[in-house]
């Protein structure tokens, strides 16, 4: 690695040096690879893209597991559709979201169990098929999710904000 450039007769590529250790790990934290191959654009593009299909879950921030590490040890892909199927069918009063908001309005799962961290729900709920992730905003360093089939504002957020809670007069 020098140069931003990766010299290797064992790898045809970078993503498939990090598809395989990735996969031999199970879980990871972006601290077991080089500094300089974290910085790489193609490192953060690639594990984004591995998130969003749903390959890899950020458990933490800057760690993850892959979803057969989680199958494995009994977190099936279905228990991770229903979820999210769950909780867009869950009461949230109002279209807006955060976990924080549905664990206070009583809402459990089949995952609660497992005592994962917050972080890890916010990334099952934002990974996944297209068709089955919710959208969300970051707003405040917190990840706001959507129920509705189009990316959100956080105008549309604070228009809605100001709509439910308005004037308290």
């Amino acid at each position: 690695l020098s140069d931003h450039s990766i010299v290797s007769n064992e790898y045809g590529s970078l993503r498939e040096y990090l598809d395989i250790k990735i996969k031999d790990k199970g879980v990871f934290a972006e601290t077991d690879f080089d500094p300089e191959l974290v910085r790489l654009m193609t490192y953060k593009s690639h594990v984004y893209s591995l998130q969003r299909s749903g390959d890899i879950i950020e458990f933490l921030p800057k760690q993850y597991i892959t979803t057969d590490k989680l199958n494995k040890n009994g977190i099936t892909d279905e228990m991770l559709d229903k979820i999210r199927m769950d909780v867009y069918d869950w009461d949230t009063k109002g279209a807006y979201f955060t976990i924080v908001s549905l664990e206070k309005s009583g809402f459990s799962s089949d995952l609660s169990d497992f005592g994962f961290e917050q972080f890890f729900y916010e990334s099952i709920l934002s990974s996944g098929d297209k068709s089955k992730r919710l959208p969300y905003i970051r707003y405040g360093g917190q990840k706001i999710f959507y129920k509705g089939d189009e990316k959100p504002s956080v105008g549309d957020f604070i228009t809605e904000l100001i709509t439910l809670h308005g004037d308290s007069e």
